[in-house]
């Protein structure tokens, strides 16, 4: 009965538990103790809640999130990044030309390409252009709260496993464009948010508690047997 309630609360191992509390009624029935039949009906109790208790697909939600960190790479980052290191740019930066020079090129970069470039509407402001190292690092940011996410289930921690998505989710609206592949990942991470990992396990405690208590209901049964005895007579 022990080795049950730790199964069951420390572990949240299902079938080892309704296991060992089986063993433990066989061995009450093999003991004969009549003082026991109160114990047994305890724990069939205990056998039927424990049987009734709704799991977590634990694999299936962590191969979920393993998709998701192979679809990291689909998504765009919100910002403009530059195609060059910030060592190639800087050297760039030494040659300088005219301001007059500039707007004419400028200006006829515009007329030639006006009518091919496309015009996206943007929910948040751009308000920089960010390095090829800093796009990079935004990346593999949302990865690595995604590994979190998927310590936090093995170790069916609940509260870390909420925590975590919602940390993932508000990264990706923050850092990433409102795509339709940000909305097909935002909506597996929602879906998955719904999920709770560690399940409301019953009580299996009275059980043991009865059966510490043997010799109380040891006397409690002889007292009932020696009152029926005259009845029947």
């Amino acid at each position: 009965l022990s080795v049950a309630n730790r199964r069951l609360h420390l572990m949240g191992d299902v079938d080892t538990t309704v296991e060992a509390l089986k063993a433990a009624d066989q061995r009450l029935r093999e003991s004969g103790d009549t003082a026991g039949f109160k114990v047994r009906g305890q724990i069939a109790k205990e056998i039927a809640a424990v049987k009734k208790v709704q799991l977590a697909d634990v694999v299936g939600i962590y191969s979920t999130l393993e998709m998701l960190e192979e679809d990291v790479a689909k998504l765009s980052v919100f910002l403009p990044y530059s195609g060059k290191s910030q060592d190639q740019q800087g050297s760039n930066q030494t040659e300088i030309k005219p301001a007059g020079v500039l707007n004419e090129v400028l200006d006829n970069a515009l007329v030639e390409i006006e009518g091919i470039i496309t015009i996206r509407r943007l929910d948040n402001p751009v308000t920089s252009i960010i390095s090829p190292e800093q796009k990079a690092f935004i990346t593999e940011q949302l990865s690595t709260k995604l590994v979190i996410v998927k310590l936090a289930l093995v170790q069916q921690d609940d509260a870390l496993y909420q925590v975590g998505i919602g940390d993932v989710l508000q990264w990706l609206h923050k850092n990433f464009t409102k795509d339709a592949a940000l909305l097909s990942f935002a909506g597996e991470l929602n879906r998955l948010k719904e999920v709770k990992i560690r399940s409301n396990f019953p009580d299996i405690g009275q059980s043991l508690k009865m059966l510490r208590n043997i010799a109380k209901l040891r006397l409690e049964t002889d007292k009932a047997l020696q009152t029926d005895a005259p009845a029947k007579q």
